[in-house]
């Protein structure tokens, strides 16, 4: 339903800094295109539905768009569902679905930051601006507690392809399966953009 209907593409946290990095510049090169995306979860609802912090992946997004001279809008979306309910196990039933839409963030200034730095230090502070302050603005928004520390994630071990086949981590670092990932997330881009187009038109109609 996800890959249908919300042109879904992945962010492989677990293959790697390759995967990772392809994943990442994938969303640059949607936005560059002129297509608006959604980057989904961001920090999490756990643990009494506390807000943890989000990764830098949206930032380092971000900050490819600029760096291609593209401007970009940072829109923090709440998505509450009732007090104390578990987003994650959500079902589809007959709650209402809140969905708060947040101002703009600016991310100029945090991007010039990152540009100018010279140490590791300072350039994961400038990463870390844009998505800390949408968190933050997101949990106000939803009165739900912000932890400043990540949510723990399991390494599963494996990078999982578009056919739904696994390969474990340390196998799919060799040429063969980089290759045919990066085939695979090209291949999906192209098709969202010429669906995406084809729904404008028909929209403009």
């Amino acid at each position: 339903m996800v890959n249908d209907y919300l042109y879904s593409m992945p962010i492989e946290a677990h293959g790697g800094k390759i995967y990772s990095d392809m994943c990442l510049e994938s969303g640059v090169n949607l936005l560059n295109s002129g297509i608006s995306i959604g980057i989904f979860p961001k920090g999490a609802y756990l643990n009494g539905n506390n807000i943890y912090r989000g990764r830098t992946g949206a930032s380092r997004i971000l900050f490819g768009a600029i760096e291609k001279g593209i401007k970009v809008n940072l829109v923090p979306v709440g998505i509450n569902i009732s007090e104390n309910y578990d987003l994650d196990s959500y079902d589809f039933d007959d709650r209402t679905v809140n969905i708060e839409i947040l101002p703009n963030i600016n991310c100029d200034n945090w991007y010039d930051m990152f540009k100018e730095s010279n140490t590791f230090f300072d350039k994961n502070n400038a990463l870390h601006g844009p998505i800390d302050t949408c968190m933050k603005k997101i949990a106000d928004a939803l009165g739900r507690p912000y932890v400043n520390d990540y949510i723990e994630l399991y390494p599963k071990g494996n990078v999982i392809f578009s056919n739904g086949d696994t390969v474990l981590t340390d196998l799919a670092q060799s040429d063969e399966f980089i290759n045919e990932y990066e085939i695979e997330l090209n291949t999906r881009m192209k098709t969202m953009k010429k669906e995406i187009l084809k729904n404008e038109m028909a929209r403009v109609r």
